[in-house]
């Protein structure tokens, strides 16, 4: 019995850390230097994923998308940029997104989460 409690408990675990499709890393970043961020990978493995950045790129493709499978890009790097901020008080922000499609049509899950507001500490344009 108690083997089935434990097992039970984790298959909620599971469902629930899948059905909420979310995006862990820092939030706090320092431009230039590589962060990664990642994500939960669905159940099914035959989801494509679709990561999109502002104010920085992904390292090993230079730019600010990219597509894949799930399998390969549950976690992806980003360098972030050395942006001017838009006032001198407010270090400048970016953002990155990351959006499943091409999944199982019986999944009930959200299909993209933007991870907001990743403060980026340049002094590029602050005053101190």
């Amino acid at each position: 019995m108690k083997n089935f409690i434990v097992t039970f408990l984790l298959a909620i675990y599971s469902f629930y850390s899948y059905a909420q499709l979310n995006i862990t890393g820092s939030k706090l970043v320092c431009p230039g230097v590589q962060e990664t961020y990642t994500t939960a990978q669905p159940l099914s493995g035959l989801c494509q994923v679709k990561w999109t950045v502002t104010n920085g790129i992904f390292p090993y493709t230079g730019g600010t998308e990219v597509i894949g499978p799930i399998g390969i890009f549950t976690s992806i790097d980003v360098i972030w940029n050395n942006v001017q901020a838009s006032s001198s008080s407010m270090a400048p922000t970016g953002t990155i997104k990351v959006e499943r499609f091409n999944c199982d049509p019986n999944l009930s899950d959200l299909t993209s989460f933007t991870f907001n507001n990743v403060l980026i500490l340049t002094l590029n344009n602050i005053t101190p």
